[in-house]
């Protein structure tokens, strides 16, 4: 059975890395582009996106509330009743395999750092 799923959405949260197990984890929530609603309005699908050692480094680096990513991994979908109305909830998850930042990074920041860098060097 394959349970794959990819995604590209922004970042609703800035990436929360934590440990489990000795190994690095980190978590955030992504907004999915989901199409319309009725009145017109954009519809969002959110995702929990969990990812593990080095690339959950990664995310808690360089994934920050508003950031655009793709993530790819296997999915989850866990349901279960509200308390409060007893309707019907669900949330998607995905343990990610795969993570790219489509963002550009700010080029100020880069050009800086490259400064710094070549000022380190002597050059």
């Amino acid at each position: 059975m394959l349970r794959k799923l990819q995604v590209i959405g922004n970042a609703g949260k800035d990436a929360e890395l934590r440990e489990a197990g000795g190994k690095a984890v980190a978590d955030f929530s992504m907004g999915v582009y989901a199409g319309k609603e009725k009145d017109g309005s954009n519809k969002t699908l959110w995702v929990k996106v969990t990812c593990w050692e080095k690339l959950a480094e990664i995310a808690a680096d360089r994934v920050h509330k508003g950031t655009q990513v793709y993530a790819e991994g296997d999915t989850e979908v866990e349901c279960w009743a509200d308390k409060k109305t007893g309707e019907p909830r669900a949330q998607i998850k995905i343990t990610c395999r795969s993570l790219i930042i489509l963002e550009k990074r700010n080029t100020e920041r880069s050009e800086a750092s490259e400064a710094a860098d070549k000022e380190e060097a002597g050059f």
